[in-house]
């Protein structure tokens, strides 16, 4: 698609918001599930990415999702990435 930036997003677990310093235990898998969810920016119009889940393996501090950019606007617009129903540690 024309036009169209790709965004990666690392969600974080078992670390701080800088990932600087370990806060719970990383040593068995973990899952969490995501949405994507319009704001100003709508999704199909401004943005695009399917809703799915994250998979942590034992150790693993970090996962990425992507979402695609699809205005050509400059005007500032937003949307929700939700994160939901966690499982493992």
């Amino acid at each position: 698609m024309a036009n169209t930036t790709s965004v990666d997003i690392a969600v974080y677990r078992g670390v701080n918001a800088d990932a600087t310093q370990r806060l719970g235990p990383t040593d068995s898998p973990a899952t969490v599930y995501y949405y994507l969810l319009s704001a100003s920016a709508v999704w199909g119009r401004d943005f695009a990415g399917a809703n799915g889940s994250l998979g942590f393996s034992a150790g693993v501090t970090v996962s990425h999702l992507s979402i695609d950019i699809l205005s050509t606007t400059y005007a500032e617009k937003n949307f929700t990435i939700q994160l939901l129903s966690p499982s493992g540690e």
